[in-house]
């Protein structure tokens, strides 16, 4: 099987509305800006529509270039240097 096939499940409104559930209203917006009290308020409504679009961007492989941002925040081992961390997990 080539290294680029993945294989993903439809994504439903009660798996959206979970995850949104999970979100803590006191976390920062993200890079869209959207409080998450606001998500929270608007889940009912929001859910299908986000269902909708994830699965359509599964589907045909087209992904917005806003989907495709992330964060990466490192969380150091207490007695360890950054430097040491960083070449342990990566082996550069």
């Amino acid at each position: 099987m080539p290294s680029d096939f993945y294989i993903f499940s439809a994504t439903t409104t009660e798996e959206i509305l979970t995850l949104i559930n999970g979100l803590h209203s006191k976390q920062p917006c993200g890079h869209d800006d959207i409080p998450v009290r606001a998500l929270k308020l608007s889940k009912c409504l929001l859910a299908p529509l986000l269902s909708n679009v994830i699965n359509e961007c599964q589907c045909d492989g087209v992904f917005p270039d806003n989907l495709k941002i992330t964060e990466i925040v490192l969380i150091f081992e207490s007695g360890g240097s950054k430097f040491q961390l960083i070449t342990d997990r990566y082996q550069f």
